[in-house]
């Protein structure tokens, strides 16, 4: 994402922007983290990259936790998920009425265990990165929201975003340079959770 797509997405009505591994892709977004709280990056990322992993908003009627974290299999190497969010967690209790977390992750696993570990403790946990709409929408015993993946938002007919016909010459071993977005229509994927 860059600055202007997110002031897009604010002047929309969007409370706050979560976020993933690719956050760091466009560098003009590094000094837009810092400045800006309503979009955060995964709170497990050293302290020393710019912005935050979590912000507390008001609605008018309750406020809102919100985090994000990265999954650690099949991604980068940072510090545990389920030791970031009890930190997160701990220091603000008391500060919030409503938590939700975003799990940027590859494996479903890792998203439905640290579902079940938070469960009771964090009302929404959402799981992004795999760009495909799950269908495991739940409560868990204990009280949380839940959904492994709540999918992509960018073109229909595509692989990822990626032009579907590039993506296929790809798997079929041939070189096909840097990835071109897919410019067929647009569809957005997304969760309501209702508390």
């Amino acid at each position: 994402i860059n600055p202007e797509d997110a002031e897009d997405l604010f002047t929309s009505g969007v409370d706050v922007i979560t976020s993933g591994n690719h956050i760091w892709k466009k560098t003009r977004i590094y000094t837009y983290l810092d400045d800006k709280e309503e979009i955060i990056r995964p709170a497990n990322y050293p302290s020393s990259v710019p912005g935050k992993g979590y912000t507390i908003f008001e609605t008018g009627v309750a406020r809102v936790l919100v985090m994000n974290v990265l999954g650690t299999m099949f991604m980068d190497s940072l510090a545990c998920p389920f030791e970031t969010v009890d930190k997160i967690l701990e220091r603000e209790k008391g500060r919030y009425d409503i938590s939700a977390l975003d799990i940027h992750a590859e494996a479903t696993a890792e998203k439905k265990a640290l579902g079940y570990y938070l469960d009771g403790r964090v009302n929404a946990i959402f799981g992004t990165h795999t760009h495909v709409t799950t269908a495991d929408e739940q409560i868990l015993p204990k009280g949380s929201g839940y959904i492994t993946d709540v999918g992509m938002c960018g073109p229909y007919h595509s692989v990822l975003g990626v032009e579907k016909e590039q993506s296929v010459a790809k798997f079929n071993g041939n070189i096909v340079g840097r990835y071109r977005e897919s410019k067929e229509a647009g569809f957005i994927s997304g969760i309501v959770f209702e508390l």
